[in-house]
Parts: structure tokens; sequence; C-alpha cells
């Protein structure tokens, strides 16, 4: 008696035992609402999709709360930023100062969609020790440089205006030693020490050394899916990354 309760409070505790789902139904009934889903989520989203395409109005003016211009020729968006709103120029370069990589797209009222744009197009210019302002010791001789920047969402044509306090007040920013420094500061790997026209930011860096390690990505693969990110429409129009560019990404992982 004793060992037959315990023969049935064994049988009890198997996991098989427990009780298992209705199997999936599999009718031809059953499969044909799933494409009849797919079209009514497809009918509700496609319009807001869509709307984010064109400007909510006709009217090109600047909507930051800030802003006291009322009419812009050319208003920009953000596509990184959080939100839609449509930006004038000066609002444009005063609100990446902190975001300088971002991707930006433009319409002046006349195209039927935004157009692809960056920056650059808007006169942004990359301060460099001053928390994305002017260096207080430049002077009238102060220039930017051309630069090719490359984050995780593509590459960035920019102007890069170095500080100018470590050169002392009456200097001026020609070729200096410390300009791999400034960038390196600011998180920028240079793929040159001397002349630096082409960097890396530290998390595009890391980015690659992730991919690389889980699907065996080389850094010429790499890059070309940063160029198409650019511009997927006409590549070739983004600056090809040089071969010290690449050997960069190819040593960032060792």
């Amino acid at each position: 008696m004793g060992s037959n309760s315990i023969i049935q409070d064994d049988t009890r505790a198997r996991p098989f035992d427990i009780e298992q789902p209705p199997p999936i139904d599999t009718t031809q009934a059953n499969l044909s609402s799933k494409p009849k889903t797919t079209n009514l989520l497809r009918e509700r989203y496609l319009p807001y999709l869509y709307s984010r395409e064109s400007p909510k109005t006709l009217q090109t003016a600047c909507e930051s709360p800030t802003c006291d211009n009322t009419f812009s020729p050319t208003v920009f968006r953000c596509d990184d930023c959080f939100g839609d709103e449509n930006l004038c120029r000066s609002c444009l370069c005063q609100h990446h100062r902190r975001h300088p990589f971002h991707r930006i797209r433009s319409w002046t009222g006349s195209a039927l969609n935004y157009e692809p744009s960056n920056l650059n197009c808007a006169g942004f210019i990359l301060y460099l020790g001053h928390n994305g302002v002017k260096c207080p010791r430049s002077n009238s001789d102060t220039k930017s440089h051309p630069m090719h920047i490359i984050d995780v969402n593509g590459v960035h044509n920019m102007q890069v205006e170095y500080c100018n306090c470590a050169q002392g007040v009456n200097s001026t920013p020609s070729v200096t030693e410390d300009k791999w420094a400034q960038l390196l500061s600011h998180q920028i790997f240079p793929a040159t020490e001397l002349r630096p026209q082409t960097g890396f930011t530290f998390r595009v860096l890391k980015h690659f050394h992730q991919i690389n390690l889980s699907s065996k990505t080389s850094a010429w693969d790499y890059c070309q899916s940063l160029i198409f990110l650019t511009d997927p429409i006409d590549p070739e129009n983004t600056k090809c990354v040089p071969v010290s560019a690449l050997e960069i990404l190819h040593h960032s992982h060792c």
C-alpha cells in the first residue's frame, strides 16, 4: 500500500504530466487571417511613416521655442534627435554643438519631401576645446580645416577648428603637434598624426570591434556599409575612406 502511494506520487511529479498548451491551429482558415492582419497594420502605420517624409505645413519657419525667426528660406530636421521639429540654420548649429555627428535633412519649400543634407551645408563648424564654442583666443588668422569624421551612422564631412589656447594668444593654428591630442581628447581617433584629415570616433571603433568579433566582418565591408548609410541612393558621392583609415579599423580590435 505504501509502495503504491510512492509510485503514484512519483508519477504526478513527472514533467510530462504537466498540462501542455493547445496545438497551434494550422488550418487554412487560420492562415488566411494573417494577411488581413498585416494589411490592417500597414494601413495604420504607413500614413504616420509617410508623414515624417514631408513637412507638416508649407511654411518654412523655425519651430524652436527660443527662436524669433518667423521665416527661413531653408529649414532642417535632424533624424537622430528626438522629435521632428524644423530648425533654421542658426538654431540647428546651436542645438548640435554637443551632437555634431547627427544626420540632417533639409527642405526649401519647393520639394515634396525632405532632401538629404548635413551640418556642414548649414554652416556648422566643430570647435574643439570649449564645449562646442569658438576658442576665445582665436584671431583673424584662425581657420577651420576640412575633415572626414566617421561615426556609426556614416561619414561626416565637417569643418574643424582647433583650440588656440595651448599655442598662445598671438599664435595661429597652422600645423601644430597637438592636433592629434585635441582630437583624442574629444574621442576622435585621427588616421594620421600630422595634418589629420580623417578621424574615427571612439564609438565607431568599439562598434566595429564587436561586429568583427561576432560576425568576422572585415574593415573594408564595414566601411562600405558606412558609405551606404551616408548616401544609399548614390554612394559614389561619399568620399572614399583612405587606406590608412582602413588600417586603423583593422588594428583597432587588436
